[in-house]
């Protein structure tokens, strides 16, 4: 007979945790705050930030082995008002900053996090797809968007990618009903690693 999982307190508590996490990056995207990653302050990334990204072939956006001029032209392309370094004193930092784990890892939960409520190709699977052809997602996006608030082409590319796309999922869910789950990938996955543990525990 099938038994449905418990979890004890402590894992609630985890999970909860991580609930709390993903619904505050989610009200900083809202209210558009600013981030600091690695030193570097940065304002909220844009699609017409993620098209340059992909024109020029940004390999910390479309994939591979980022270099130096990746992260750079990054940096200056999202630096806040309130970074005042000039290009090589601000270039010379990020050299410096890239022999670290940890700057690289703040980068890209930066991009995660931007990219925390794209919806899956198939509408209901946990996985990031932020990498993909904006071809493929962003315009669709952006059809679905002007459709519905009648924004235009350029309201919806300025405004942060991170405040468009968690509405895009709650017009998706209002659209397609039971067929569309909302993504909650940072406490979905504090839920699976639950789960686990008690799959290793009981097997």
């Amino acid at each position: 007979m099938f038994k449905a999982v418990e979890f004890d307190n402590t894992a609630q508590e985890r999970i909860k945790e991580a609930a709390d996490f993903e619904r505050r990056l989610r009200l900083e995207a809202l209210i558009g705050l600013e981030s600091d990653v690695g030193g570097i302050k940065i304002r909220q990334m844009t699609g017409f930030d993620v098209l340059q990204l992909q024109y020029v072939e940004n390999k910390i956006i479309i994939g591979g082995v980022p270099d130096e001029s990746d992260f750079a032209h990054f940096f200056w392309l999202l630096k806040s008002k309130e970074e005042k370094r000039s290009q090589v004193k601000l270039f010379h930092f990020i050299i410096k900053k890239m022999k670290t784990p940890e700057f690289i890892k703040e980068v890209y939960d930066y991009i995660d996090y931007c990219f925390l409520d794209l919806p899956t190709s198939g509408g209901s699977k946990e996985s990031s797809s932020y990498n993909a052809s904006s071809t493929v997602w962003l315009n669709g996006i952006i059809d679905g968007m002007s459709s519905e608030y009648g924004w235009s082409y350029d309201e919806i590319l300025s405004a942060p990618l991170a405040r468009t796309l968690q509405l895009y999922q709650h017009l998706l869910k209002r659209q397609l009903g039971g067929k569309y789950k909302i993504r909650n990938p940072i406490m979905a996955k504090a839920s699976a690693s639950e789960l686990n543990k008690i799959r290793n525990k009981d097997g």
